[in-house]
């Protein structure tokens, strides 16, 4: 079986998608391997639920809790995407 042509390796340029292919693909341009941040929103406070003594305050970061406590806080309006 023959492998495919490297095209870097022939010096010719990697073909790139553009926003419209990656839309067709249901994929997101530009920023879709960015990490996302979170903080606590405007007028809410809530304590860490392993260490009630800390309080996350508006406007903390909390972009290091697992996804499903992230999603959780930001589906009842808790925290919000940065």
């Amino acid at each position: 079986m023959r492998k495919p042509k490297d095209k870097a390796a022939l010096g010719e340029a990697p073909s790139v998608a553009t926003e419209q292919e990656l839309e067709d693909e249901g994929l997101q341009f530009g920023d879709a391997n960015e990490p996302k941040f979170y903080s606590v929103a405007e007028g809410k406070s809530f304590r860490d639920k392993d260490n009630f003594d800390k309080v996350y305050e508006e406007g903390d970061d909390v972009s290091n809790f697992d996804q499903q406590r992230l999603d959780r806080l930001l589906s009842i309006g808790y925290i919000q995407e940065d």
